[in-house]
């Protein structure tokens, strides 16, 4: 990659462009944190992500699964067994957009963009909606991302990321790590 060189005049005098090797180079910049203890879910279907009686205490009905595979990640969504709300979780490994790494360089597009931890895991909630709703991110690897919402309605609540975290809590539990 040539990178062209530009002088800007200042007092009759061309002042140096910087170096080629300042402007370019060939590390890439990493803005997301590390994952320290990566985990694997690159074999697990999102509906057996949660076990029945952890789907139980989130209060959400087990046998209501609904997986789906479009859009190149795996997902399931579950009701909940107090209002017939939705709540979902997503696993999206091998990704095109970079796992934690995508969203941080894509945060100006969120509305809500708040950097965590869940599970000793980097975490973002990153969605366009202040109340119920919590878009919840985890890396479980550097390349495996799991996505939880606990309130896919987007109905008002005290803590909107309760469930979502709750959810990201258990799924990082019953995962094994990453070999």
């Amino acid at each position: 990659m040539a990178v062209a060189g530009c002088t800007v005049p200042s007092e009759g005098r061309a002042s140096p462009a910087p170096a080629a090797a300042a402007v370019s180079s060939q590390e890439p910049l990493i803005v997301a944190p590390k994952v320290v203890e990566p985990k694997d879910a690159r074999s697990i279907a999102a509906c057996d992500l949660l076990t029945p009686a952890q789907l139980t205490s989130l209060d959400l009905l087990p046998n209501t699964a609904r997986p789906d595979t479009s859009g190149g990640a795996r997902t399931c969504g579950w009701k909940s067994a107090k209002d017939a709300n939705l709540a979902g979780v997503t696993i999206a490994t091998d990704l095109a957009i970079g796992g934690l790494e995508g969203l941080y360089l894509t945060r100006d597009t969120f509305e809500v963009f708040e950097p965590g931890d869940v599970g000793g895991h980097p975490s973002v909630r990153a969605d366009g909606n202040r109340g119920g709703r919590c878009s919840l991110y985890v890396a479980v690897a550097e390349d495996q991302l799991l996505s939880t919402d606990g309130n896919l309605a987007g109905r008002p609540a005290s803590d909107p990321c309760a469930v979502s975290r709750r959810m990201a809590e258990l799924v990082l539990a019953n995962l094994p790590h990453l070999r």
